[in-house]
C-alpha cells in the first residue's frame, strides 16, 4: 500500500473516532430520596455531557401505575446540573401514592441523544383515633386510641412518636403508649388539673421522618352541676312573676332541689325566692319569684345553689323593658295605618298604629333599626340607640300637595326627637309618574325648615342624591336626613315677561324696568329674585317680585352713547332659573330752548325785528342746524341765519332775527304760526301767534328820526344788537325824498328779483348751504348801503308812530374835522374803522362798513370827498367845507320830496335828476363789487 493511501485510512479513523465522542453520555444520575411521604417533594439530578459541549435538553418521560406524564424538561442549576423537582402535594398533578418510573432523554445540537431510567416511591401515612364515649368529669383519665397507618397497613413497629397538645400545651401522657391490635396505639393523660369547659386536643405521630397529626373534640363536667335551664320571660317590668327552671346533678345523678338550698339576685338586688316546685320534666325544678323595681335596662339574674360543702350558680339575662308609645301623625291630611317595626340583634318587634296613628308597646333599651312604613313611603334608620322613647316619632303625609318649582305631588316629612341618635337613614318614596311634566329629569327634593303647621317650606327646596327605579316608580335616597320634608318630581321652569319703557335712552333718563314672574303653565311665582345687568359695564342691580309676582324698577344707564344688552336673570330655588335679553340704545339727547314772544303784534306797513332765542340744552352738539317759520307767508318776513348754525355746542345760544314786513294792504288777522328749529334727525318748534293788526288813520310824517344805541333800551354790546331792517316797503319809498325814489325803486326791484333767484335756487338744491347763505347776506349788504344813503343825505325823518328804525352805528365821535384823500384812511381813528362810515364825495353818498370803507373811497369820483360818521361830516379835501348839516335843511329838503310825491301822477313828465342818475350807477358798482367779494 502506498504511502499516501496509508495517511488517508489514518484521518479516516481519526475522524469516526472524533464522531463517537461527540455523543451524550450520562456521567450520573441521582434521587434526593428514594421513598418519600405523600405531600412531600422529590428531586431528580443528572449530569450529561458530551465533548463538544453541545447538550441542548434533558428531560424526563415520567409513569405510575395510573397515569404518564411525558416531556418533563429539566432545568440547569449554577454547577452545570440538570434537575427536576417532583411534588407530591394535594394540590399537585404528582398526588399519587405508589412508584414513579422515570425514562432520561439527553440531546445535543447535531440531534444525538442518549437515554436512561431511574426510579423512586411514594408512600402514604395516616392517623385515625376513635371518639371518647361517655361523660368525662374533672380529674378522670382521659384515653385517646390511635391507629397509624403507612399506605393503609397499620405501624407497630415502636419507631413511631405521639405527642399530645391542649391549645399550643404539650400534655404528659399518665403511662407509656402501647398498640392495641383492637384500639391501636392507647395515649392516656389526666384531667385533673382541667376545669370543666370543652376542649380541642391535637394529636401527631412522627414515623421515618413523616409526620401526620389528628384534632379531638372533647367536653369536661364538674362532679358536682348546677344549671339554669330555662327561664319563662326575659322581658320584664316591675312586679313580674318570673320563673327559673333548674338542675343539679353529682356526677350525673339527679341531685333534690329544696327551697333553703336556693338563693337568687337581679344584678345587686337579692329577690325573695316565693317557692321552688319540681317541674314536669324529670329532674328539673322551678324557682318562683317577683320582679323588683328597677329601672329600664338588662340585668343578670343569678340562682346560687348549696349542696353539701360546695355552693353553685348558674346565671341568665333578663331586660326590664321601657313603655314605647305616642302618635305619629303630625297633621296629616289623609290618616292611615302605619307598620313600626324595631329590628336588634335580640329582639324583633313590629306594632300597627291606629288609623288615627296612636301606638302603644314594651320594648328593652337597645341599638335597633327602625322602619316607618305605610303605602306611600317607607323610612329606613339604623343604629337607633333607644334608652328612652316616648312620642319621639312624627310622620306627616301630604300626598296630593305640591311644591312651587316642582312638577309633582306628595309631600313627606319624618322628624325624630333628639333622644334618638341615629348613624344613617334611608328613604324610598312612591311616586305618579302623570303628575310629573318630564318624567326623565325626575328629582328628590328636601326641605330642611318644613313647617307643619302652615305645610310650607319656609327655606329653600333642594335636590338630594337619589336612585330612581321607573319600572316600581320609587326613588330610594341613601343618604336621608330626619327633622326633613320630601317630594319627587321635576324642576319647573321659572319665566319672567319683562319689558323697558323705551328702546332709545338719553344720558340722563333711567332704564324703567316692569314685569311679572311665572312658572311654565303660567302660574304666577312671588318673591322671585331678579338679577339686573348691562352688559359690557358695571352697572347691576337685584330686586325681588312682590305676591303677585310683580315688579317694577329702574336702574342706571351706562351714561356712554352705544348698543347695550340688558340681562335679566329670574331664580327662586328650586325653579329653573331663565334669562331675558332686551336690547336698548343710549343716545345724546337733542334738544333746544326757544325764547319767543307768545304773540307777535304789527300794524300793516310796518316792520318789526323778532329775535328768538334758541339756546341747545341738550346733551350734545347740533350741527347744521336750520331754521324756518310755519304759517306765515314768505312776503311777510325775512329771517337772518347767524354764523353758529354750523355747529351749536351744548349749552351755548344762538339769536335768530326775524325781520317782518308785513305790506300796507294787508288785511287784520290772528295768524297761528310756528318757529322751528331742526338739526340732523331731531326738530322742535315754538308756537306763537302774528297778530296784523288794523291799518291805522294816523298821516305818515314826513320826517324820519334816526336812532342810535343809546336811544336803544336794549342791553348789550352794539355789535350783537346791531339791527336790520327787512326789504323797503311801499310806505318807506313815498316818505323818500325825490332824489331817492329812483335807487330804492331799483333797490327794491333788484333786491326782490335776486331773492327770487337764490329762492328757486335754493329749492332746487343748486347752490350748497354756503353759496345761499352768500348770496343772502348779499343781498342785506345792499339793502344797509341804501338805509345808509338815506341817512347821509338827512331823508329819513320821523318815521310814524311804532314803526322801527334800524340801528346803524355803535359809537358817536366827537365832532371833528380831518382831511382825507379818497385813496387813503390813514387819518381816520382806529375805533372808526370798526363802524359804520358814510362816505361823501360830491353828489354822491356811500355807506359802508369795516373793510369795505377804503374801497368805495377808492371807487369814489374824482373830486371833493367828506367824510360824515354817524352823521358828523369829519371834514373836505381842501378844508374848506366843515362843520354838520342842519335839521333844518334836512326838514326843507323832506318837506319838498313829499310834494314833489304827491303831485306826480302818470300824465305829469318827471324831472331828470342827475344825482339820481348817479346814485343809481353808485349803487350798480357797489353790487358788482360786493358780488365780486362773495364769489
Amino acid at each position: 500500500m502506498k504511502s499516501g493511501q496509508i495517511f488517508f485510512v489514518f484521518m479516516l479513523v481519526l475522524s469516526l473516532g472524533n464522531l463517537v465522542s461527540a455523543v451524550p453520555i450520562f456521567n450520573n444520575i441521582s434521587v434526593s430520596d428514594s421513598e418519600i411521604w405523600l405531600g412531600e417533594t422529590e428531586t431528580i439530578f443528572v449530569n450529561c455531557t458530551d465533548d463538544n459541549l453541545t447538550i441542548s435538553e434533558v428531560y424526563a418521560d415520567i409513569s405510575t401505575s395510573t397515569a404518564l406524564f411525558p416531556s418533563n424538561v429539566f432545568n440547569q442549576n449554577a454547577e452545570g446540573l440538570y434537575y427536576l423537582s417532583i411534588s407530591t402535594a394535594q394540590d399537585s398533578s404528582f398526588d399519587k401514592v405508589g412508584v414513579f418510573e422515570l425514562v432520561l432523554y439527553c440531546e445535543n445540537n447535531e440531534s444525538d441523544s442518549v437515554n436512561t431510567s431511574i426510579s423512586f416511591s411514594v408512600s402514604n401515612l395516616s392517623v385515625e383515633s376513635s371518639d371518647v364515649t361517655g361523660a368525662i368529669y374533672v380529674g378522670d383519665i382521659v384515653e385517646f386510641d390511635v391507629f397509624v397507618k403507612k399506605d393503609g397497613v397499620s405501624i407497630t413497629s415502636n419507631d413511631i412518636e405521639f405527642t399530645i397538645f391542649k391549645g399550643g400545651t404539650e400534655i404528659q401522657l399518665v403511662s407509656q403508649s402501647y398498640y392495641d391490635f383492637e384500639k391501636g396505639w392507647v395515649l392516656r393523660f389526666s384531667t385533673e388539673d382541667f376545669v370543666a369547659g370543652t376542649y380541642t386536643f391535637s394529636i401527631a405521630a412522627n414515623y421515618l421522618g413523616g409526620e401526620i397529626s389528628t384534632t379531638k373534640s372533647l367536653s369536661l363536667y364538674d362532679i358536682l352541676d348546677f344549671s339554669i335551664v330555662g327561664i319563662d320571660k326575659t322581658l320584664v317590668s316591675e312586679g313580674d312573676t318570673i320563673i327559673v327552671s333548674v338542675k343539679a346533678t353529682d356526677k350525673g345523678k339527679p341531685i333534690t332541689i329544696i327551697e333553703d338550698q336556693v338563693s337568687v339576685r337581679i344584678g345587686s338586688t337579692k329577690v325573695t325566692v316565693s317557692e321552688v316546685v319540681a317541674s314536669s320534666t324529670n329532674d328539673v325544678y322551678d324557682i318562683i319569684f317577683t320582679a323588683p323595681s328597677l329601672s329600664f335596662g338588662e340585668y343578670t339574674t343569678k340562682v346560687y345553689f348549696n349542696y353539701e360543702n360546695d355552693s353553685l350558680y348558674d346565671s341568665e339575662s333578663v331586660t326590664y323593658v321601657m313603655p314605647v308609645s305616642g302618635v305619629i301623625f303630625t297633621d296629616t291630611v289623609s290618616k292611615h295605618v302605619v307598620d313600626i317595626t324595631f329590628n336588634s340583634e335580640e329582639l324583633i318587634k313590629r306594632v300597627k298604629t291606629g288609623v288615627d296613628g296612636k301606638y302603644s308597646f314594651l320594648i328593652p333599651p337597645d341599638t335597633y333599626d327602625l322602619q316607618i312604613k305605610d303605602s306611600l313611603s317607607t323610612l329606613d334608620f339604623y343604629y337607633v340607640e333607644l334608652d328612652y322613647f316616648d312620642d319621639s316619632i312624627k310622620y306627616q303625609a301630604l300626598p296630593t300637595s305640591s311644591v312651587d318649582g316642582v312638577s309633582g305631588q306628595g309631600i313627606f316629612y319624618y322628624a325624630i326627637a333628639d333622644e334618638l341618635d341615629y348613624e344613617n337613614a334611608r328613604l324610598k318614596i312612591k311616586y305618579d309618574s302623570s303628575k310629573i311634566h318630564n318624567i326623565h329629569s325626575i328629582e328628590a327634593y328636601r326641605c330642611t325648615d318644613w313647617d307643619t303647621g302652615n305645610k310650607e317650606c319656609l327655606s329653600n327646596w333642594v335636590i338630594v342624591d337619589s336612585k330612581i327605579d321607573s319600572l316600581r316608580k320609587i326613588v330610594t335616597i341613601d343618604d336621608a336626613a330626619l327633622n326633613a320634608a320630601y317630594i319627587v318630581g321635576s324642576e319647573d321652569t321659572l319665566t319672567v315677561g319683562a319689558t323697558i319703557d323705551k328702546t332709545v335712552y338719553t344720558i340722563s333718563e333711567p332704564i324703567i324696568i316692569t314685569g311679572l314672574s311665572q312658572d311654565t303653565v303660567k302660574n304666577v311665582v312671588s318673591e322671585a329674585i331678579l338679577d339686573v345687568s348691562i352688559s359690557d359695564t358695571l352697572i347691576e342691580k337685584y330686586y325681588v317680585s312682590d305676591s303677585k309676582g310683580l315688579f317694577s324698577f329702574s336702574i342706571e344707564n351706562p351714561k356712554v352713547e352705544g348698543n347695550y344688552t340688558l340681562l335679566i336673570n329670574v331664580s327662586k330655588p328650586p325653579f329653573i332659573p331663565s334669562q331675558k335679553i332686551i336690547n336698548f340704545e343710549v343716545v345724546k339727547s337733542k334738544n333746544v330752548a326757544v325764547v319767543s314772544p307768545d304773540t307777535i303784534r304789527i300794524y300793516p306797513g310796518e316792520t318789526s325785528e323778532v329775535e328768538f332765542l334758541v339756546i341747545n340744552t341738550g346733551e350734545s352738539d347740533l350741527i347744521n342746524m336750520s331754521f324756518s317759520l310755519n304759517g306765515v307767508s314768505e312776503k311777510y318776513y325775512q329771517m337772518i341765519y347767524p354764523e353758529i348754525v354750523d355747529n351749536l355746542k351744548e349749552s351755548l345760544e344762538v339769536p335768530v332775527v326775524v325781520y317782518f314786513d308785513v305790506p300796507i294792504n294787508a288785511s287784520k288777522e290772528f295768524i297761528s304760526a310756528s318757529f322751528e328749529v331742526s338739526s340732523a334727525g331731531f326738530s322742535k318748534k315754538q308756537n306763537f301767534v302774528m297778530n296784523i293788526l288794523a291799518p291805522k288813520n294816523d298821516t305818515v310824517t314826513t320826517a324820519l328820526t334816526v336812532t342810535t344805541l343809546s336811544d336803544n333800551p336794549k342791553n348789550g354790546t352794539a355789535w350783537d344788537k346791531i339791527s336790520l331792517i327787512g326789504m323797503p316797503t311801499g310806505n318807506s319809498i313815498f316818505i323818500m325824498a325825490p332824489m331817492q325814489t329812483m335807487s330804492v325803486a331799483i333797490f327794491a326791484l333788484l333786491s326782490f328779483t335776486t331773492a327770487l333767484f337764490f329762492r328757486k335756487r335754493r329749492l332746487t338744491n343748486i347752490y350748497s348751504d354756503k353759496l345761499r347763505e352768500s348770496n343772502r347776506s348779499l343781498i342785506f349788504d345792499i339793502r344797509r348801503h341804501v338805509f345808509n344813503l338815506k341817512k347821509s343825505n338827512g331823508n329819513m325823518g320821523q318815521s310814524k308812530k311804532g314803526s322801527n328804525v334800524p340801528l346803524f352805528f355803535k359809537k358817536n365821535l366827537d365832532a371833528s374835522t380831518q382831511t382825507i384823500n379818497p385813496s387813503g384812511l390813514n387819518n381816520i381813528p382806529s375805533e372808526v374803522l370798526n363802524d359804520s362810515i358814510m362816505v361823501n364825495g360830491g353828489s354822491e353818498n356811500v355807506s359802508v362798513f369795516k373793510d369795505d370803507t377804503k374801497s368805495a373811497i377808492d371807487n369814489m369820483a374824482d373830486g371833493e370827498t367828506k367824510i360824515i360818521i354817524n352823521g358828523i361830516e369829519l371834514g373836505t379835501e381842501t378844508g374848506t367845507e366843515t362843520g354838520t348839516e342842519t335839521g333844518t335843511e334836512t326838514g326843507t329838503e323832506t318837506g319838498t320830496e313829499k310834494e314833489q310825491i304827491d303831485s306826480n301822477d302818470d300824465t305829469k313828465p318827471v324831472k331828470k335828476d342827475v344825482k339820481s342818475e348817479l346814485k343809481l350807477d353808485l349803487i350798480s358798482d357797489i353790487y358788482t363789487d360786493l358780488k365780486e367779494k362773495r364769489c
